[in-house]
């Protein structure tokens, strides 16, 4: 099996696979400032872009985000709150992202 540039030729194929080799993100804007977001008094919130509903987060001045649902238990990220490291608990089985 060989990986040139963006293509994978497996011994034996006659029609190479084409693969994607770099993920590409589109960014998006969501204040000018962190005080223009509103967080609770658990440094939580969400936030919807394009449609897409994410969880965010306020650690030690810098900004996260994430899912908005955890992905084991379904609860909502931003219910939960920050440990003293900076992880998200979950509200319902206390799992941390």
């Amino acid at each position: 099996m060989t990986h040139v540039q963006g293509v994978m030729t497996v011994p034996n194929r006659q029609t190479p696979i084409q693969i994607m080799t770099t993920k590409k993100h589109t960014w998006h804007k969501i204040a000018d400032s962190i005080e223009e977001i509103n967080f609770s008094s658990n440094g939580l919130t969400e936030l919807t872009v394009s449609g897409k509903t994410f969880c965010i987060a306020l650690y030690n001045d810098t900004v996260y985000a994430c899912t908005q649902k955890c992905p084991h238990a379904g609860g909502t990220l931003a219910e939960g709150y920050l440990d003293r490291t900076g992880n998200i608990v979950c509200p319902l089985h206390r799992d941390k992202f």
